[in-house]
């Protein structure tokens, strides 16, 4: 992890930790429904990719060579 990012993470550390309780309850229970929020997108996209994983697919290459980015 770099260096910004781990001060990042330390500085929102120490901002939670400061919280009042009723404010810190209220972001421990956000915290926790970004997160079920985030696994059920998850699920989603799996099981998209498992119902659409025969399907013929176009390298990324080729795509890029017809928009004329490769």
């Amino acid at each position: 992890m770099s260096p910004t990012r781990t001060m990042e993470r330390e500085k929102a550390a120490n901002i939670f930790l400061s919280l009042d309780e009723e404010n810190f309850d209220r972001a421990a229970s956000y915290i926790a429904y970004l997160a079920e929020m985030e696994r059920l997108e998850d699920e989603e996209d799996i099981a998209y990719i498992e119902a659409h994983k025969d399907e013929p697919s176009v390298p990324l290459s080729d795509v890029l060579k017809e928009l004329g980015l490769g």
